[in-house]
C-alpha cells in the first residue's frame, strides 16, 4: 500500500524516459534522412560532372587521333609495351 505511490512514480519516470527517447530517435531519424538526401544529391552531381569530363576527354582524344594518326598509333604502341612490362613484374 505504501509502495503503490513509488510504483506509480517509477512507472511515470519510465514513461517519461521512453517518451524522451522516442523524441530523440525521431530527431535523429530526421537528421539521418536529411544527410542521406544531401549525400545522394552530391553523388548525382559528381556523377554528372564525371560523365561530362569523360565525354570531353573522349572528344579531345578522337580529335587528336584524327589530326595525328601516326603519333596516336605510336603512343598506343608505347602504352602497350609499358603495360606489358608492368604486368610481367607482378
Amino acid at each position: 500500500m505504501g509502495t503503490e505511490p513509488l510504483t506509480n512514480q517509477a512507472s511515470d519516470r519510465a514513461h517519461g524516459i521512453v517518451d524522451k527517447l522516442e523524441s530523440t530517435l525521431s530527431d535523429v531519424e530526421g537528421t539521418v534522412r536529411d544527410v542521406s538526401s544531401q549525400a545522394s544529391e552530391q553523388a548525382e552531381a559528381l556523377n554528372r560532372e564525371a560523365q561530362t569530363m569523360a565525354a570531353e576527354s573522349l572528344k579531345k582524344i578522337e580529335q587528336f587521333v584524327k589530326e595525328k594518326p601516326v603519333q596516336a598509333v605510336g603512343i598506343a604502341f608505347a602504352a602497350g609495351i609499358l603495360t606489358a612490362v608492368l604486368m610481367r613484374k607482378r
